[in-house]
């Protein structure tokens, strides 16, 4: 594609996660990313359920750089596709926000291996970061508002104005606060 960030008028972000981590069924044979490594490195296989080109896709090239490792990428849709796909057994690992996940691990069906953050997350401080375990691999998600190269100034501004007003909504911030994502 043609397509690059010049291709876009970029508005502003909605708001930003900072809660992204790697998860697995419970019953996986390794708790960690780096036990998950090893067990590449031993000659095991692990498939992981992305969409090419997302966000997911980016992370999981960063890993495999970081790890020296060759996953398998698996395109397996929308976040719900993903989620079926590993609670199936059709693919071993889903890379994600905590929100999506909480409930699987409360429950028992999945654990989280780690997060792709800086410092553990206050939503689940038993979780070590991807970087304690040895990998330099940190992402926070954010959620943007862009319009095709070529949009008028004008309504790029106003909505950039308009997403300011949002950002600044107690009742925004609270509702971003229970999914742990900030404006």
């Amino acid at each position: 594609t043609d397509l690059n960030i010049d291709s876009f008028e970029i508005a502003g972000i909605v708001c930003e996660d900072a809660t992204q981590g790697f998860y697995t069924r419970a019953d996986a044979p390794y708790d960690t990313i780096a036990e998950m490594v090893e067990y590449v490195k031993g000659g095991g296989e692990v498939s992981v359920a992305t969409e090419v080109g997302s966000f997911t896709h980016f992370q999981l090239l960063a890993l495999e750089k970081a790890a020296d490792v060759e996953l398998t990428l698996v395109d397996a849709g929308t976040t719900t596709e993903k989620i079926a796909a590993m609670l199936a057994g059709n693919v071993d690992i889903h890379g994600t926000n905590n929100a999506t996940m909480a409930d699987y691990v409360t429950k028992g069906d999945m654990k989280c291996l780690g997060t792709l953050t800086e410092e553990r997350l206050d939503c689940s401080p038993d979780v070590p970061t991807f970087k304690e375990q040895g990998y330099d691999v940190v992402f926070t998600k954010f959620f943007f508002i862009a319009f095709p190269g070529g949009t008028d100034k004008a309504i790029v501004d106003k909505a950039s104005q308009t997403l300011v007003e949002i950002a600044n909504d107690p009742a925004y911030v609270e509702e971003l606060a229970g999914y742990n994502a900030t404006p």
